[in-house]
């Protein structure tokens, strides 16, 4: 891609945005380029031609460069960066890691006993369902961002957003459960008050299970989620470096 720096250099003086946006963007173009290159030069070209084929056919206008800058900067896209940017000190991830630790220490220790799931209510199953499909997105991260040598820059911070989303789903599945299963309760207890009381603690007990589950699904992706996106960014920041070396 160093073919293409002096390209790319003019495109970062047109992006008024701040790093690591601008970085993102031009990760995005400069692997727009080399597909194209890679591309003539299968068909035949030889390197010089397929450069400017290249270049030809990756310039940008104003309007398609706005399109582009407003894909990056969606609020969601904002939010995700500036949790990141919440815990760079190391008194900031200490404090992370510490508040982290007492909330796994002091409820982590249910989810491994069987009471737990005895307990619960049925919704702790989605949980439960949600919480696999997040560890495999943490997997697959994992190699791709610490095994995997080769990244493709256009989709390196795709993956770690997944496994956030799969966080805050079990939370909304926790939340979704607890209204469930009060409307049920209230209802069942509205249409026959024998046993009140055993019901209330019933459900008491159920939810507060199931939420301890939901808590700590959604606490574990949001942390894996924090490691694997600064890990992302060091990946982007060591890939664009050479564009911004003087």
């Amino acid at each position: 891609m160093r073919a293409f720096r002096e390209v790319l250099q003019k495109t970062s003086d047109r992006l008024d945005l701040p790093q690591p946006v601008k970085a993102r963007i031009l990760l995005e173009i400069a692997s727009d380029l080399g597909d194209v290159y890679d591309e003539c030069i299968l068909r035949g070209m030889d390197p010089d031609e397929a450069k400017l084929r290249a270049i030809e056919m990756c310039d940008l206008s104003d309007e398609a460069l706005e399109d582009l800058v407003r894909v990056h900067q969606t609020p969601l896209r904002r939010l995700l960066g500036s949790l990141s940017e919440q815990a760079k000190t190391r008194w900031e991830r200490a404090i992370l890691v510490t508040l982290i630790v007492f909330i796994a220490v002091f409820s982590g220790r249910e989810v491994v006993t069987p009471r737990l799931f005895l307990t619960a209510s049925r919704f702790i199953w989605p949980v439960v369902a949600v919480s696999a499909y997040a560890m495999v997105l943490i997997l697959i991260n994992i190699y791709r961002l610490y095994i995997k040598n080769d990244h493709d820059p256009r989709r390196i911070r795709s993956g770690p957003a997944g496994i956030l989303a799969a966080g805050a789903v079990c939370l909304l599945i926790g939340l979704a459960g607890l209204s469930f299963e009060f409307y049920s309760t209230a209802s069942s207890i509205a249409a026959d008050k024998t046993g009140a009381l055993d019901r209330i603690v019933e459900w008491g007990l159920s939810c507060s299970a199931m939420l301890i589950a939901a808590l700590l699904a959604a606490i574990a992706s949001g942390l894996a989620w924090f490691v694997l996106d600064n890990r992302a960014r060091m990946i982007e920041a060591a890939e664009t470096a050479w564009i911004f070396d003087e």
